[in-house]
């Protein structure tokens, strides 16, 4: 059996509030893990595999590249 989580829980694990995950929700559904929603209960329920799993595609594994201080000069620029 999976556990599941409920959205004041998933919001401690982000550091966030429950209030801004639940407008976060409303406008973007997407923008969370996959919601479980059982029959007859109105709250937001999540998988913990689920959400370890959309935590771990945000992983950033390379650095992006350094940039030089300043404008670049007019002889480098590439058109």
């Amino acid at each position: 059996m999976t556990t599941l989580i409920t959205l004041s829980e998933l919001a401690t694990h982000l550091q966030t509030t429950a209030g801004a995950l639940k407008t976060r929700y409303n406008r973007n559904p997407l923008s969370l893990p996959p919601v479980v929603k059982l029959p007859g209960d109105r709250r937001l329920l999540f998988c913990a595999n689920q959400v370890d799993r959309w935590l771990n595609s945000f992983v950033v594994t390379t650095s992006p590249t350094k940039r030089g201080p300043g404008r670049p000069r007019k002889g480098t620029l590439q058109w």
